[in-house]
């Protein structure tokens, strides 16, 4: 019976199937002429409702575009905000700080810096330092005349070397090319200090000068320091030309500096006199 009954229920359907796909492919098979009444029907029928499905799903897109921007906006409001704050707060600290450098300065208002007092003596050249790879002078110059080593011999203007040993009647000047030799030097251009050394007698360098340090051929150098005890001995006044850059190359050896070479700005090859800058006596009150 339930077999019979499956049966029977088959062929309704499978007609059923076989009516739509034979409307379908007679559709699909006559001419246009024959459907466009049809189709021109289910346009009338339906384009009403597909055009306030469409609008309705336009409306829908543009209020989910306009909520977007809107989230958008906030967020972008949000940020500045954020950043307005951070610019606040940084100026209050900036005007902190100001206030603080200011009543530093404050402090200083009362402050003097004196230096001492310089005077020339000239000085003969009376012979050169005969070892090889030394650069040294000796001067008719000692300590009858006020030296007491340490001061600073200029040329035309420029510093030359230092006062290393004294006698009574002479001294040994130690010239900027002396490997001995070594000073503190500032760029006249960058402000930045050095310390320059001698090499070979003819040449002077710059000690760990880095690859990252503005250092240019032709920049000019000068001294930076003032060196000594209370008794004003050994003095270096500051802003007095140095030396000159002549090539600026890199170190194969260590890649992380530079090799600079400097000359001295006073000539050392022919010296007959020289200058020494020794401290005078203190000022009156």
């Amino acid at each position: 019976m339930c077999g019979a009954r499956k049966k029977s229920d088959f062929f309704p359907v499978l007609a059923h199937f076989l009516w739509c796909a034979g409307v379908a492919a007679i559709f699909f098979l006559l001419p246009a002429r024959f459907t466009a009444p049809a189709r021109t029907v289910f346009i009338r029928s339906a384009g009403p409702v597909l055009e306030a499905g469409f609008d309705h799903a336009g409306n829908v897109a543009a209020a989910a575009g306009t909520l977007r921007d809107s989230i958008l906006r906030q967020e972008e409001l949000r940020l500045a905000e954020s950043r307005i704050r951070r610019l606040v707060n940084r100026n209050h600290h900036l005007e902190e700080l100001l206030d603080e450098l200011r009543g530093r300065v404050g402090d200083y208002d009362d402050l003097e810096i004196s230096l001492p007092s310089l005077r020339g003596l000239s000085a003969a050249v009376v012979s050169y330092d005969s070892v090889p790879g030394r650069s040294s002078i000796l001067i008719a110059a000692g300590t009858v005349h006020g030296l007491a080593g340490g001061e600073v011999v200029s040329v035309d203007g420029a510093a030359a070397g230092v006062v290393s040993e004294t006698t009574r009647l002479y001294s040994r000047v130690t010239l900027l090319t002396d490997p001995r030799s070594s000073v503190v030097v500032r760029s006249k251009r960058t402000r930045t200090l050095y310390v320059m050394r001698g090499e070979d007698g003819v040449y002077c360098s710059l000690d760990l000068a880095d690859k990252y340090q503005d250092v240019r051929e032709g920049d000019i150098f000068i001294t930076a320091t003032v060196q000594g005890d209370s008794a004003n001995r050994g003095f270096i006044p500051p802003g007095l030309p140095v030396a000159r850059v002549e090539s600026v190359e890199k170190n194969r050896s260590n890649p992380l500096f530079r090799r600079i070479k400097v000359v001295p700005l006073a000539g050392l090859d022919r010296l007959e006199h020289v200058i020494v800058l020794i401290p005078g006596p203190e000022k009156p009150e």
